[in-house]
């Protein structure tokens, strides 16, 4: 089945606490890409299309394309092979747990599937209030990402994100951000923060960041033995940590920071923990 519509607002609510709202089809998504949203399971042309759950909120094997996307469950979200576009924002928030996987999240202004183009920025906001944040094997596109766990943790595995500006920050006392096997590649900034006092950033697979300032920082900074993050620009890494645990800083049993070469880098820019908000 499909909705579509142009310029107006569509609101799918269950209001109920134990209420769900879910967008389900089993569409053919291995030929799937942005510009077939038109043909999709959920179009607007323009306007919003907001989904609100008591409980849940699940997008699965189903697409859903509108200018301006919101995802709002009071306990979970997730989607599961699927693509979901917009025109100038896509904000996802839960109250507890945020789950995307084998999923394409893509913002893109300059489509022709829209009738009019916008100079706003392309975003992509992702919060879960009381749980964790596990993006999975999808992708990630718009002019700024950001994923932020309030009282969690964040897990990219086998993900690309691409963007102006890529941020995720988990705030928790012993918030950790787990990358692994992923690519982040934005224009200007990454920016990787376990906010915690005893938060961990934790490299746990082969990681490409590339962007001209890449800022890193938690009191533990892991790179697990074995795996190598590679750093397209080496001048512009930054590292705020406590405990560095990486070759790079004389740790033993670890694995390193690369240079797009390949080779280990001889040193980093490392200050410390307190040091990541005025640097």
């Amino acid at each position: 089945s499909r909705i579509q519509g142009g310029s107006q607002l569509l609101l799918v609510e269950a209001v109920g606490v134990e209420s769900d709202v879910m967008l389900q089809d089993f569409q053919n998504f291995s030929e799937f890409t942005f510009e077939n949203l038109a043909y999709g399971g959920v179009f607007l042309d323009g306007g919003r299309a907001v989904f609100r759950a008591g409980r849940d909120v699940m997008v699965l094997e189903k697409s859903v394309a509108a200018p301006n996307l919101d995802f709002d469950a009071g306990r979970n979200f997730a989607a599961n092979s699927t693509v979901i576009g917009a025109r100038d924002a896509i904000n996802i928030q839960a109250g507890n747990n945020v789950d995307i996987e084998n999923t394409s999240v893509i913002v893109n202004s300059t489509s022709e599937i829209w009738a009019l183009s916008q100079a706003t920025p392309e975003e992509i906001n992702i919060i879960a209030q009381t749980g964790d944040v596990s993006i999975t094997d999808s992708y990630l596109d718009a002019d700024n990402v950001q994923i932020e766990a309030m009282a969690g943790n964040i897990d990219i595995n086998g993900t690309f994100i691409s963007a102006d500006t890529i941020k995720a920050m988990t705030y928790s006392q012993n918030g950790t951000i787990v990358l692994n096997n992923s690519t982040l590649r934005a224009a200007s900034l990454i920016q990787l923060y376990a906010e915690g006092s005893n938060g961990m950033l934790h490299f746990t697979g082969n990681t490409d960041l590339d962007a001209a300032q890449v800022k890193l920082a938690g009191y533990i900074v892991r790179i697990e033995n074995g795996v190598e993050v590679t750093i397209e620009n080496p001048s512009g890494l930054r590292i705020f940590t406590h405990s560095p645990e990486y070759t790079n800083s004389g740790g033993e049993g670890v694995g390193s920071f690369v240079g797009p070469d390949g080779t280990p880098l001889p040193t980093v820019n490392q200050q410390g923990f307190n040091q990541r908000h005025s640097n």
